[in-house]
């Protein structure tokens, strides 16, 4: 997968075929959101919008973060958690996501790649 994203001409010419590998890649995430899905079915009530609230919180991270930027989804992770434990004791659960969501906005303006994200 990394030869494909580095170099597709190189990768091609090695053997390695650029289609099989994102057929592959797109079936392993395929099969990990299943997984996922069947282990949260326990312990949520399963409607169509069962990991909504999850949803939001990755998207929030992973932009906060930077887009690309492992060591940024981490700092992004940590920051997104620290806000929102803070915001819960402070504000209520509530607010809570306006708080983020906010955060989000505020750091989209301020840096548009994210915290540790470039262009």
């Amino acid at each position: 997968m990394r030869a494909i994203e580095e170099d597709e001409d190189a990768a091609r010419l090695q053997g390695v075929s650029p289609n099989t590998v994102s057929a592959i890649n797109v079936s392993i995430g395929f099969i990990l959101a299943a997984v996922a899905g069947g282990l949260m079915a326990p312990v949520f009530v399963v409607n169509p919008g069962v990991g909504l609230g999850v949803l939001l919180m990755a998207f929030n991270v992973v932009i906060i973060g930077g887009l690309g930027s492992i060591p940024g989804c981490i700092l992004g992770g940590l920051f997104v958690g620290l806000v929102q434990t803070v915001g819960a004791v402070f504000l209520g659960v509530e607010l809570t996501y306006g708080l983020l969501f906010a955060l989000l906005i505020a750091v989209l303006i301020v840096k548009p790649t994210g915290l540790m994200g470039h262009a």
